[in-house]
């Protein structure tokens, strides 16, 4: 149990991505992503400008074991309420968490 150990240290990360445009080798990505899943750390990418990003958006749609801990928002639709885009974006990061050490 990852809380009765005191060796453990209690670490996560989140690495915020802002992209102006699409991720041109999305299967690549989504690799590199479910590559890492193993390490404390969620990928929170947020898509600002007039790209296309219904790819990200189908990825994000995706159950865990196939998006990892990984979310995406698009700035434009929630660009006049802070408070929304905000929760969006951090919305899956307690799951993501106590995935992380619940499997550890």
């Amino acid at each position: 149990n990852v809380h009765n150990d005191p060796t453990i240290q209690l670490k996560y990360n989140v690495l915020l991505i802002l992209t102006d445009g699409v991720v041109n080798d999305l299967d690549s990505t989504k690799g590199l992503i479910l590559k890492y899943r193993h390490l404390p750390l969620s990928f929170v990418v947020v898509g600002i400008g007039r790209a296309d990003f219904t790819e990200m958006n189908n990825w994000n749609d995706q159950q865990p074991d196939l998006r990892g801990r990984f979310t995406f928002v698009e700035f434009r639709t929630l660009q006049f309420d802070p408070a929304a885009l905000s929760g969006k974006a951090l919305k899956r990061l307690p799951e993501d968490v106590v995935d992380y050490f619940s499997v550890k």
